[in-house]
């Protein structure tokens, strides 16, 4: 399962999401490549506190509903996928149906 998720909440205002992630600092959303590559490198890594799929995402000032890629389905608080889509990330649900069978994925 995921360490990255997805988190629903309902006030005065509307609905929110809220990113978070779970991983330990080993994980590979906490690795940064030194020269600042965002995927599939073979640079040196660096350790970061921040998951990096996270804070991109915030930093882009987008909401939430706005990056994701999956099958069309109910906003739900849960697990999630990051996914690098060329020069952004983006996200879905960790099991979504896929011809009749659930699939898993993880981080790249």
């Amino acid at each position: 399962m995921s360490g990255h998720y997805l988190a629903l909440m309902l006030d005065e205002h509307g609905v929110h999401g809220e990113f978070g992630c779970d991983e330990p600092d080993s994980a590979p959303c906490h690795q940064w490549c030194e020269y600042g590559c965002e995927t599939g490198c073979h640079h040196p890594r660096n350790t970061v506190e921040k998951c990096q799929p996270l804070e991109l995402l915030e930093s882009d000032g987008s909401d939430w509903w706005d990056s994701y890629i999956g099958p069309d389905c109910e906003p739900r608080s849960g697990p999630i996928i990051f996914e690098w889509s060329d020069d952004y990330y983006a996200w879905r649900y960790e099991e979504q149906e896929n011809n009749g069978e659930i699939e898993k994925e993880t981080m790249t």
